[in-house]
């Protein structure tokens, strides 16, 4: 026990002289403050002992250190003097032409009072190579061709050498893998201006854009080659995808009050490349409850005139049945959006719709009971700005929507329940989406999300309000359950990937709602918040894409639950 002490002893006591053994038999070595010294002995306990000396002049010059020596005392010892740190004086390129300052812009002096180190030295050079190839040349390069020392001013002058090489630009596009989509969908979607200059930038930019269409099972980084004639092209390469999908959804809904168990559904046939042209046509049908079910057709035709603009048409229709407050209606719509991308990421949207709402009609049953018969005109105006890294499972980006529609509603024809209503009115709608995935750890992505719904008019029946509650919105409530005038709700959930498709997470949901006073209908002004928190799953499978979810309300125990399983299954 002493013995061990005495050995403790010693070692704090050549720690804080400067001089350290890393183990019985290795070298005393002295002078050592600004690296560590247990590098210094590994060297020197193996390596020979000339090699071990210029690994550590290496190690000390790699810090601007040039003038360390490393010497032996008459003890055996090693003593290293670490020296002044020498700091970069000035910095000359070559070729110097006025030709090549125009056209690659003036190299930033890089290192003008910060010490001489190869490592920053490695990292200029690169930095100076990627602002060359952000400016169309490629084939640049940049190296250290010559570096004075100055030993009485611990300075360094360096002269570096740039080859910008041929700028190089786009004269051609080749295409390959595309088997059933159209070449010029391709070329369109990849918006390659004619002559454009080459960059890595431009070369990431294309395939993203790729992707986005949602088309490619796998798209490669488009590489530059040059052609016979002597000019350069981008080669594409990508595989496709399966375009033709069946999304089937089933949901359990617990009874609130011991009355039997609501198997809730949708089904959602789709198909997005029609002809090979990048053309869609979907069709989805949804069965919210007992009472309620959604029906939509859509067709959407992309790059019209071949630019950055989409047409969005369909029609689409809500169904409820009679319930003990409220009457069976429906309500059908005929919309068309077209959207316009000013870059990649941001886009904008023009909007019109046309909505009729067709009540039961029976004179035997209270107005408060029955919807108005009404039509709404509507145009709407919206924005999107979307850096997603995908749009299936991402793992990085933003995404906002935000959109305002204002509508002229008027009554149709004469109703004894229309006494009392404007036969004209303004409904206005605002809608808002903000959805945050920031990369954690390895694997492991944290999503965060706000959403924010308000319609406003004196004509505003059930019929035109916000649903709340289930898969969509706040898990852990009914399908819809809710009617809001005005809605707010947030999620937050970590998840872990599995892999680029798949991933288990825990999540957390939150919202509010307000639904205004109706006063004619005697309903008074009501509000409420809801809390939901549980699992969830996306997990792909030889069947598909599957998407599973456990869900709790703030009420529930775990008996009462509400489970939802989505599949997406390609043919």
């Amino acid at each position: 026990m002493l013995q061990r002490t005495l050995i403790l002893l010693s070692v704090l006591l050549s720690i804080a002289s400067g001089s350290l053994a890393a183990q019985p038999g290795a070298p005393v070595v002295r002078g050592v403050s600004r690296q560590p010294a247990a590098t210094i002995i590994t060297l020197f306990t193996s390596l020979p002992y000339d090699s071990a000396v210029i690994a550590v002049q290496r190690l000390y010059a790699s810090a601007g250190m040039l003038a360390a020596t490393v010497e032996r005392d008459s003890g055996g010892a090693i003593v290293i003097t670490e020296g002044a740190v020498y700091t970069v004086r000035s910095v000359s390129y070559r070729p110097d032409s006025m030709a090549l300052a125009l056209e690659t812009g003036d190299p930033r002096p890089p290192f003008a009072g910060r010490p001489f180190a190869e490592a920053d030295v490695n990292d200029e050079m690169l930095d100076i190579v990627h602002e060359l190839n952000a400016k169309g040349y490629p084939l640049a390069t940049a190296r250290l061709l010559d570096v004075r020392v100055d030993d009485s001013a611990h300075a360094v002058d360096m002269t570096v050498e740039l080859v910008p090489g041929e700028r190089v630009r786009i004269s051609r596009v080749d295409v390959r893998g595309n088997t059933s989509t159209k070449t010029s969908l391709i070329l369109t979607a990849a918006a390659i201006p004619h002559d454009a200059l080459f960059t890595d930038d431009l070369a990431r930019q294309v395939r993203k854009r790729l992707e986005r269409l949602n088309l490619f099972s796998e798209v490669s980084e488009p590489q530059l080659f040059r052609s016979d004639s002597g000019g350069y092209g981008l080669f594409i390469a990508v595989k496709e995808g399966t375009t033709n999908t069946f999304d089937g959804v089933v949901g359990l809904q617990p009874a609130d009050s011991g009355g039997s168990v609501t198997l809730t559904g949708l089904v959602n046939v789709s198909f997005r490349n029609i002809f090979g042209t990048g053309r869609r046509l979907a069709l989805r049908w949804q069965k919210l409850s007992t009472t309620a079910s959604q029906l939509e057709l859509r067709y959407g035709e992309p790059f019209l005139f071949a630019l950055p603009l989409d047409l969005d048409i369909g029609f689409s229709q809500n169904q409820e049945a009679s319930t003990p407050v409220l009457l069976s209606y429906v309500q059908r719509s005929f919309f068309g959006n077209l959207y316009y991308g000013l870059t990649d990421a941001f886009t904008i949207k023009l909007g019109a719709a046309y909505q009729t709402t067709i009540p039961q009609s029976d004179s035997a049953q209270p107005c408060t009971m029955q919807l108005l018969n009404t039509s709404t005109l509507e145009t709407s105006l919206g924005i999107v700005y979307d850096t997603r890294s995908s749009t299936v499972n991402p793992m990085s980006g933003v995404r906002y929507n935000t959109s305002y529609s204002v509508g002229a509603e008027s009554v149709r024809g004469p109703s004894r329940c229309a006494d009392g209503y404007p036969t004209h009115d303004t409904r206005g709608r605002l809608e808002a989406d903000l959805e945050c995935y920031v990369p954690m750890f390895k694997r492991f992505v944290a999503v965060g999300a706000a959403h924010y719904g308000d319609v406003t008019g004196a004509l505003v029946e059930e019929a035109d309000l916000f649903r709340m509650g289930g898969q969509s919105t706040v898990r852990g409530y009914l399908e819809n359950a809710i009617l809001a005038s005005q809605r707010i709700w947030g999620n937050g959930e970590f998840r872990m990937l599995l892999a680029p498709t798949s991933y288990v997470g825990l999540f957390t949901d939150y919202g509010s709602y307000l639904r205004r006073e109706d006063v004619r209908k005697g309903i008074p002004q009501r509000t409420g918040w809801l809390l939901g928190y549980g699992v969830s799953a996306q997990i792909e499978t030889p069947l598909g894409l599957m998407k599973l979810s456990y869900a709790l309300s703030r009420d529930d125990t775990f008996a009462t639950g509400k489970v939802f399983v989505g599949l997406v299954n390609q043919f």
